[in-house]
This record gives C-alpha cells, sequence and structure tokens, in this order.
C-alpha cells in the first residue's frame, strides 16, 4: 500500500473512531476532564463538529460539612464494571495507536504506578495544554489529549511523562483507597497498622490495578534509555508545582510555556482547591485524602518495613528515597510495635 493511501486510511479510521466517541461522550459523559471554579467543577470534554472543546457541567457531591468533592458514584462505578472489557480494550488500543502512529495520534502519556499521582498529574498537564484528558472511554481516541497509564515504561513512547512517588507512601495511600471501597460496598475493614505488612506483601506478589509491582515499574524506568521521557516526582510536584511542570513541558514540546498560565493551572488543581482542605488534613474517606509526602511514618509498623524492605528494599535505593536500609529499623520508625 502506498504511503499516501496509508495515511488517507488510518485517518478515515480515525474520523470513524471520533465520530463513535461523540456517541459516548453523549450518553455516557465519563471522558473526566479537569477541576475548575471556586467549587469542585467538573468539565466534561465532548467533541463538537471537528474541535475537541470543552463543555462544563457541575456533576458534584455535598456532604454533611458542606463541602465538594469528586463524585465517585454508583453509576460511574457500575458502568466501570459493566464496560471493563471494552474500556481495557479501548486503552490498550490507545497505546498502540499512540506509539505506532504519534503523528496521527498525538497522545500525551502519563506513566506511573498506581496512587503515585499520575491523575494530578494528567489534570494539571492537560490544562496547560488546554487538551482533555479523558479516562475509561469506551472507544479508541483519535484527536490529541492527555492519556494515563499504568503499564510499564518503555522506550517506545513518543510523548510521555513518567510520575514516581516514594513506595511507602503509595501503599499507605492505596490501602486506604482499597479499604474505601470495601467501605462503600459494605465490607468491613481492620487497622492499617494491623493489616498493611500483608497488604503489601500481597501487592508485591499480585498487584492491583497495575501489570507490575511497584519494584518492577520504577525498575522499568531506570533501567532503560529515558532520555526522552522526563521523571516527575510527587513530592517536587507538590512542593514547587509550576517549576516542575515548566521543566517536564518544556521538555516535551520544546520551548517555554508562560509561568502565569502553568501558576494558574497548578492552582486550579492544587489539594486545596480540590479537596477544601489544608495539606495535612486528613480525610479517609476521601479520594483526596491529606495531601502530604511522608505519611507512611504514621503507619508503618516494624512488621510493615519488613515487608516493604523485603520486596521493593532496592528499588527504593535506585530511586533514590533512601541511601541504604537503615530507615527500616525498629529505633528509627516512629511506632515501636
Amino acid at each position: 500500500m502506498q504511503p499516501h493511501a496509508k495515511s488517507l486510511m488510518l485517518r478515515g479510521i480515525g474520523t470513524l473512531w471520533g465520530a463513535a466517541f461523540r456517541l459516548d461522550a453523549l450518553f455516557t459523559p465519563t471522558c473526566v476532564g479537569n477541576w475548575d471554579g471556586d467549587v469542585a467543577l467538573l468539565r466534561v470534554y465532548r467533541l463538537e463538529g471537528t474541535n475537541t472543546k470543552m463543555r462544563e457541567t457541575v456533576k458534584f457531591t455535598t456532604i454533611d460539612d458542606g463541602k465538594h468533592r469528586f463524585n465517585w458514584g454508583s453509576q460511574e462505578q457500575q458502568r466501570r464494571r459493566r464496560c471493563r472489557l471494552p474500556i481495557a480494550a479501548s486503552h490498550h488500543i490507545n497505546l498502540w495507536l499512540g506509539k505506532t502512529f504519534p503523528k496521527l495520534f498525538p497522545f500525551t502519556f502519563v506513566i506511573g504506578y498506581p496512587k503515585s499521582g499520575t491523575s494530578w498529574a494528567s489534570q494539571v498537564i492537560a490544562d496547560v495544554l488546554y487538551v482533555p484528558y479523558p479516562q475509561h472511554a469506551l472507544l479508541p481516541l483519535s484527536f490529541a489529549c492527555v492519556l494515563q497509564t499504568h503499564v510499564a515504561c518503555s522506550p517506545t513512547f513518543p510523548k510521555a511523562v513518567y510520575m514516581m512517588r516514594d513506595g511507602r507512601d503509595v501503599m499507605v495511600s492505596h490501602y486506604f483507597h482499597v479499604a474505601g471501597n470495601r467501605k462503600a460496598q459494605g465490607l468491613k475493614t481492620g487497622d492499617i497498622r494491623t493489616e498493611l505488612p500483608a497488604f503489601i506483601r500481597e501487592s508485591a506478589r499480585q498487584p492491583n490495578s497495575s501489570p507490575l509491582n511497584w519494584s518492577a515499574h520504577v525498575k522499568s524506568y531506570f533501567e532503560q534509555p529515558h532520555d526522552r521521557i522526563p521523571l516527575l516526582r510527587y513530592e517536587d510536584l507538590l512542593a514547587d508545582g509550576v517549576s516542575e511542570i515548566s521543566r517536564i513541558l518544556e521538555e516535551l514540546i520544546g520551548h517555554p510555556l508562560s509561568p502565569s498560565l502553568i501558576a494558574m493551572s497548578c492552582e486550579r488543581h492544587s489539594f486545596q482547591r480540590l479537596s477544601g482542605r489544608s495539606r495535612g488534613a486528613d480525610d479517609r474517606g476521601s479520594w483526596l485524602r491529606n495531601g502530604e509526602t511522608g505519611d507512611w511514618k504514621n503507619h508503618f509498623t516494624p512488621a510493615a518495613a519488613d515487608e516493604f524492605l523485603k520486596h521493593f528494599g532496592d528499588a527504593l535505593i535506585l530511586s533514590g528515597y533512601e541511601s541504604d536500609d537503615s530507615w527500616a529499623k525498629p529505633g528509627e520508625l516512629a511506632i515501636a510495635a
């Protein structure tokens, strides 16, 4: 097949996918974009004509204390469970399209292990670039957007950012996430200090929402050439979001962007704006729990530290979060037992 004919064929397929996506977005508006406004305002991205535009729709849940937060309503959860196979297939097709035909499918990928801040980084990057951030789409996409993924990092990604977070904080955050889901389903949950060691062990053996455990995921970035994929740490993004987003986007697009534009996007997606709470104010029932780093120190017992060291200790040193294993000694932990 001639290159010109091949290009026309791919564009035709992309047009059909785009039309199908319009129907998906119209009837099931779950392509979640960015937050904005004085209260939590969920932007639902839809295709109108040939351009991707934003249509803002109020979609929040008011709880007893009057705060607004992201609505992980049962209707959306049921749809994701019911459509999990087409959603997964669409996701993997998008990965293949973005890697194989980057000019026709100009996706920006944010790669990272679950609970490492990939959703947060994706929201900020999409907002700065003024492109959609679709999630859980039933059909493959055919327009420029930011896509979040938990697959292994690979040099085959043409335009991507790798998001990393201290694995100990990842385990604690993931535990509370899973415990919250169990509680919402009416299931009993125990005490984190009792359950965390087994949770870490199970996360190493059979990770949830990722094909790799945290150690293997981190190594997928460090153990192969990654010059074209900038590293963004959760801790650095929290400490100085404007500088970090400026740095990684300049690497991605080749020129600097307005610091004031980036500052506005970081503010729109700050923990305080999204949760209505100050950083460190813990709410274990919220998707945005406390917005702090180092929270693992409040929950790691010697047993949890031993399990983490056994399965993830080498990756913790490789990723630069510790220089040795001395952090796991009982005398160094805030919790004695």
